[in-house]
């Protein structure tokens, strides 16, 4: 894994109501957006985001700050590792990229020790628009470096300026590779998820570290067209096989018993 610039020092935590301040703008939500989805009066959340601490009970603290990934652990905010956070970053074709990224950069303590990547499809399934106007990053933790997270960044940017997410955007992280580009490609179904922003934690673990098999469902959508089968048919092959390994599983479970006993039978004797 490539060596990240440790010698930054991360900023200091965030408060809870800066933190749905930055977070908010990255998912693309307003703070009537944000109140919805949290059950909580627009009034009184804008009372607390102002510093009014008494305008809003610890469980509508709780319920604001969950809508926008935020959980609490040992009395500190983390980033819900149960969900894949999906932000956005739009870079100004005339304008400051530093301040386009100066939301992702606040973070940086909560994502301190994450590594980054940059990630694309096969050519033949990188549209134009992608190619050209959106870059999309991963930065992920997982293991011992602290509670684990899994985020996609989507850079809104121009052909005349290719910003991009680095450890000088994520102070303290690091890349995931010595490659020069920084940059891996995953499998049609992994991109399909990021841009449609519908991903699940082992969809993106095994896109993050390149997990990809022979075939994925496309493949196989075509192979059962080519073989002239329905998906009825593929439905029963699947149950029938898992079935049959069922069957053996059980089969050599009970000989395993009888040899036991057996044996066990002989030593008394």
């Amino acid at each position: 894994m490539a060596s990240a610039s440790q010698t930054h020092s991360t900023p200091a935590p965030l408060n809870a109501q800066t933190l749905v301040g930055l977070l908010s703008r990255l998912m693309n939500m307003d703070m009537h957006a944000v109140a919805q989805v949290a059950g909580v009066p627009k009034k009184n959340m804008l009372a607390w985001i102002a510093g009014k601490r008494q305008a809003l009970r610890l469980r509508s603290v709780v319920a604001i700050l969950h809508t926008v990934g935020i959980r609490i652990e040992s009395l500190r905010s983390v980033l819900d590792p149960e969900r894949v956070h999906f932000w956005d970053v739009r870079v100004p074709l005339f304008g400051s990229v530093r301040q386009a990224f100066m939301p992702l950069t606040a973070l940086s303590k909560m994502l301190a020790l994450g590594v980054i990547t940059e990630v694309r499809p096969a050519r033949r399934q990188w549209k134009i628009v992608d190619r050209l106007f959106r870059r999309y990053f991963m930065v992920s933790r997982s293991g011992g470096s602290g509670v684990e997270f899994q985020v996609v960044v989507c850079v809104h940017t121009h052909p005349l300026r290719r910003a991009r997410v680095t450890p000088e955007v994520v102070k303290g992280a690091l890349w995931r590779d010595d490659s020069d580009s920084h940059c891996i490609t995953v499998s049609g179904e992994a991109w399909h998820a990021i841009t449609a922003h519908d991903m699940t934690v082992q969809e993106y673990r095994r896109a993050f570290e390149s997990v990809q098999g022979q075939f994925d469902w496309a493949d196989v959508t075509l192979m059962a067209r080519e073989f002239g089968m329905t998906a009825e048919d593929v439905a029963q092959w699947m149950m029938r096989e898992s079935g049959e390994s069922q069957a053996t599983a059980e089969s050599e479970g009970q000989r395993y018993n009888v040899t036991f006993l057996l044996s066990h039978g002989q030593e008394a004797a």
